[in-house]
């Protein structure tokens, strides 16, 4: 039985559209009245062009262009390739989405993009650290629904030993606190929450989560700070900041605005180095990431982050002592030769 209605031929229309159609590859009016004819649908020209108006008065970006190498219609994407290589590679690098996950959300993404298009970026995955918590995503869709209703949860908070066995902390109970907020930080997703314990906000990996629950219980908000909670706690060099002054070998300008960005004072600058003022948290990220780079750089001040320095450097020494000499003997371990 053959299939009628305008609003039935506009709903194939935009889905042949969304698949196969994009700015450089447009479909013509026979293509898609061939396209109909195969579904056994009304495929004459004006049923096209009623469909077409139908899908743009409901919001659908449909475009036509006549030109010398290609004419016809195509449905302009909410999202370029560029975009889309960017979201799905975010979700391919992040360890906090399983592999499953990873998978299901690429597929989404690429859904957004016409068949040439996915062809054009690759659709091959990339090989990254995953966690085997296949609940992230939708423990984070509790714990947004939760935030934005100041609705209590319940989990449990799990840490993995060197054999991968999951051990719960606190004695295997559940936690019970409301959601603040869902961050990410190098990769991984975070939820902030109020603990009533501590009298403060606490930060939970969403892939060490584990039986989440949204209960009926609701709990008043209190005063939060995202941009400050996330400065005091999620930045790379957070706490108390203080002026780090450094000199630096020349070529490692580009590394230096990398790391701390161009909010900074440059004291001096010649031929073969430069002197910088940082405005950071003296915390062992910042003295292990100091210590990388030893040989292309030399702390001014403070004192405070000179001492340090030297302190991790006597500890380094200590744990590599010289090979005493053997003054003449023989290695215990070695044979001799006859």
């Amino acid at each position: 039985m053959r299939k009628s209605g305008t609003e039935y031929i506009a709903s194939y229309l935009y889905i042949y559209l969304k698949e196969h159609s994009d700015r450089d590859h447009r479909l013509t009016t026979a293509q898609i009245c061939s396209f109909l004819e195969e579904n056994d649908l009304p495929s004459e020209r004006r049923s096209v062009y009623k469909a077409v108006d139908i899908l743009r008065s409901a919001g659908a970006d449909i475009r036509y262009q006549r030109s010398r190498n290609s004419t016809g219609f195509w449905l302009e994407g909410r999202f370029t390739p560029a975009e889309c290589l960017f979201l799905k590679q975010s979700a391919e690098t992040s360890y906090a989405i399983s592999p499953e996950g990873t998978k299901k959300l690429s597929e989404k993404i690429g859904s957004l993009l016409s068949e040439h298009q996915r062809r054009m970026i690759g659709m091959n995955d990339i090989e990254a650290s995953k966690t085997d918590n296949p609940h992230v995503l939708e423990y984070a869709d509790i714990l947004i629904t939760a935030a934005s209703r100041q609705r209590i949860v319940e989990f449990m908070y799990y840490d993995l030993t060197l054999n991968r066995v999951r051990t719960y902390r606190g004695s295997d109970r559940k936690y019970r606190m409301m959601p603040y907020g869902v961050v990410t930080d190098n990769g991984r997703y975070y939820c902030i929450m109020y603990s009533k314990e501590h009298g403060s906000f606490v930060n939970f990996r969403i892939d060490k989560m584990d039986r989440l629950e949204l209960t009926g219980e609701t709990e008043q908000r209190k005063p939060f700070d995202l941009q400050s909670h996330m400065r005091s706690s999620f930045r790379m060099y957070h706490g108390e900041a203080q002026t780090v002054i450094i000199r630096f070998n020349i070529n490692m300008a580009q590394i230096v605005l990398d790391e701390f960005g161009t909010d900074m004072i440059i004291t001096a600058v010649d031929d073969r180095s430069f002197t910088a003022a940082l405005r950071t948290a003296v915390t062992p990220t910042l003295i292990g990431w100091l210590l990388q780079f030893e040989d292309r750089l030399t702390v001014l001040s403070p004192a405070e982050t000179i001492n340090k320095l030297r302190s991790v450097a006597v500890r380094i020494l200590a744990s590599y002592p010289e090979e005493e000499e053997n003054n003449g003997r023989q290695d215990p371990g070695a044979s001799e030769d006859h």
